[in-house]
């Protein structure tokens, strides 16, 4: 069990406390989330061309989903009489 759950089965521990660990711990957590964050704003050429590599992509999925759907569907009938 770790120093902080011991003292806070035996007689508590002070929210103070408890807030500064949270916030440690948090803090510790975002920092590289911070870091990566600082890279991409410095580095707007790449954010764009990885959002557009992306959307590319996610409309070439989107386009082959919708196909099945409508084949699924007998959606497409009227080309069938063109």
């Amino acid at each position: 069990m770790s120093d902080l759950k011991e003292r806070y089965a035996r007689h508590g521990v002070s929210n103070v406390e408890l807030k500064d660990r949270l916030t440690g711990v948090l803090n510790e957590l975002l920092e590289p989330m911070r870091q990566r964050r600082a890279q991409y704003e410095g580095n707007v050429a790449q954010v764009r061309d990885a959002l557009e590599h992306g959307t590319r992509r996610a409309r070439a999925i989107a386009r082959e989903t919708m196909e099945r759907a409508h084949d699924a569907l007998d959606l497409d009938y009227l080309r069938r009489y063109r």
